[in-house]
């Protein structure tokens, strides 16, 4: 889980770079979240944070569902504590929180 910090960082930086962006988080009842779901100029990219050094599979479940149900979505990011970016699959990558935050 990220720290109320991080998160106060992520919404000030989406809102500093993109002032008119919408930011919500979506939730299936006792199955899947994602922390950010953001829309701008037609656009959706869903964010979900982790405060773990590495991306493990169950990590993904909550993006993965919200791909899935959502087609149009850009861009699924699980922004993370480690240093390295990945692909982990189509529209699907995870990125550390620095640079998320950058």
């Amino acid at each position: 889980m990220a720290s109320s910090a991080d998160v106060q960082d992520l919404i000030a930086t989406l809102h500093a770079h993109l002032p008119t962006v919408d930011v919500g988080f979506w939730h299936v009842q006792g199955s899947h979240e994602v922390d950010f779901v953001t829309r701008i100029e037609g656009r959706t990219l869903a964010v979900e944070i982790k405060s773990a050094e590495s991306v493990r599979s169950a990590d993904t479940a909550g993006l993965r569902a919200f791909l899935q149900a959502a087609p149009p979505t850009t861009l699924g990011l699980l922004g993370y504590n480690g240093t390295e970016t990945h692909c982990l699959g189509e529209r699907l990558w995870a990125i550390p929180l620095a640079r998320l935050l950058a």
